[in-house]
């Protein structure tokens, strides 16, 4: 029976444990100095021995060898300690793999307060674990020899693995509880596959909608690159005296330019005036004219 929660008990399940001895709202102190009253107590006595009886997962998928081994396994129990001295014996179903939870008062055969008649040694503790196996070996459980031994540090990794995928599965059962409890308070009782097929259509809006704000994205990196280049092109005219904001006439190369031609061209046409002057004075025609005219 827990004292102390656990994070491996679904208790969804909890409804489904079987107490052949006690029950869930017994007072395990109160029971357990009941049946201690009638003996004399040493300080070092054992007072009360716990024991827990499984086999493997795959074994309880068979219901009807479950049921015998439940059966046979409270029968061992209560021949080997005594109905009477059995504090509390409950199986427990709402863990992964099913298993009988026993708390005894050691009685030996001669009615003492005495553990080391059932487990004193490693050599008790076997022929303990024997008995039992020939209990229920017609239900075709074979006794685990103990070869191989766990050390302190494999056990460890175990654990921490353990409560790790616990932990995971605790965070997925969660998050489909959730999405439950906000699929049902919404729309009803409806199944998760269903929901699937009803949010399908807004599923492929978004996919749509993320794809085009990609393309956005990719047009504005784009703008923003050729924005760059003309502010990058106007610091070069700023630094040539082009301003931007100033007319190509105005600019001061230009004007330079602009009046440098304007002297070349007038430099120019003086020249050729003064040519053309010398031309029309030194023409034969109009000396000859000079010398036909007569004073009055």
């Amino acid at each position: 029976m827990r004292q102390i929660g656990s994070a491996n008990v679904n208790t969804k399940k909890s409804h489904l444990n079987v107490f052949y001895v006690g029950s869930a709202n017994m007072n395990f102190t109160q029971t357990l100095s009941a049946k201690l009253s009638k003996f004399k107590i040493r300080k070092n006595a054992v007072k009360s021995v716990n024991l827990v009886f499984s086999a493997s997962h795959e074994f309880f998928n068979d219901k009807r060898k479950a049921e015998l081994w439940e059966k046979q396994t409270f029968e061992f129990i209560t021949k080997e300690f005594g109905v009477e001295n059995i504090i509390y014996a409950i199986v427990h179903k709402d863990e992964k793999t099913p298993h009988f939870q026993v708390s005894v008062v050691p009685v030996d055969p001669k009615g003492k307060l005495n553990a080391s008649h059932f487990f004193d040694g490693r050599k008790k503790c076997d022929e303990f674990a024997t008995r039992y196996n020939n209990a229920v070996k017609n239900l075709g459980l074979k006794r685990d020899k103990g070869v191989n031994k766990a050390k302190p540090q494999d056990t460890r990794d175990y654990y921490e693995k353990f409560q790790e995928a616990k932990d995971y599965d605790k965070k997925v059962d969660k998050a489909i509880d959730d999405l439950d409890k906000k699929l049902s308070s919404r729309f009803g009782l409806i199944k998760i596959s269903t929901a699937k097929q009803l949010f399908q259509p807004f599923y492929d809006i978004i996919k749509r909608y993320k794809a085009k704000a990609l393309e956005d994205r990719k047009k504005i990196d784009e703008a923003k690159k050729i924005a760059q280049e003309n502010d990058d092109l106007k610091l070069k005219f700023d630094n040539l005296g082009l301003s931007h904001e100033m007319k190509f006439s105005e600019c001061k190369e230009v004007k330079e330019l602009i009046s440098e031609g304007r002297t070349a061209v007038a430099e120019r046409e003086a020249t050729a005036s003064k040519m053309n002057k010398n031309e029309v004075i030194n023409s034969p025609q109009l000396i000859q004219e000079n010398l036909m005219i007569k004073p009055r």
